[in-house]
């Protein structure tokens, strides 16, 4: 007696395990590459705001709502360094140079409008440079205060940034930065 193989069906069995398979292993990949993001990208704890931030940044995180602030030297671009974000909530932060503020608009006191840039969304950054009337010219040269607002949907995120004559480099770099925000 022959015994009749029956193999009738094994394959639709076959290729649903191979779907659920490959469907569990797509699903782990897109969790993993989300989970862990762009090193240099930081997006606010409300998930509203994101920028990329240059290479080599070191920046703290300074409240709850995400206020992001940094010293001139944490500002130094090192190309193929990953950018850090420290967490120092509620604690103050003496003597740094840019100040990122999220969801509020900091202000821009008497500061002059200069030209505007745009994010890559296409969203109008104002510039201000405030200028002291008490300060000589040949310091307004040394030490410049620049300001910087970008508004989408009711959104906000304003910057501030204090730099000297001969850090061109860093002050182009976070007109970059800037550049980068996204309203999410």
């Amino acid at each position: 007696m022959k015994i009749k193989k029956n193999y009738h069906g094994f394959a639709a069995l076959e290729a649903i395990i191979v779907v659920i398979v490959l469907g569990i292993i797509g699903t782990i990949a897109w969790l993993f590459i989300h989970s862990t993001g762009d090193p240099t990208v930081y997006t606010t704890p409300d998930k509203k705001y994101s920028i990329r931030l240059a290479d080599g940044w070191t920046v703290s995180q300074v409240t709850k709502e995400g206020e992001l602030v940094a010293a001139n030297d944490q500002l130094a671009a090192k190309p193929g360094k990953p950018a850090t974000v420290e967490q120092h909530i509620d604690q103050f932060m003496p003597g740094f140079a840019l100040v990122m503020q999220f969801g509020e608009d900091g202000g821009h006191g008497d500061a002059v409008a200069q030209a505007a840039l745009q994010t890559k969304q296409g969203n109008k950054i104002e510039v201000f440079r405030h200028i002291d009337e008490s300060e000589s010219k040949a310091s307004i040269a040394a030490e410049t205060d620049y300001y910087y607002r970008i508004r989408s949907n009711g959104k906000i995120m304003t910057a501030s940034y204090t730099f000297s004559g001969t850090e061109t480099d860093r002050h182009t770099q976070v007109q970059a930065v800037l550049e980068t925000v996204q309203f999410n």
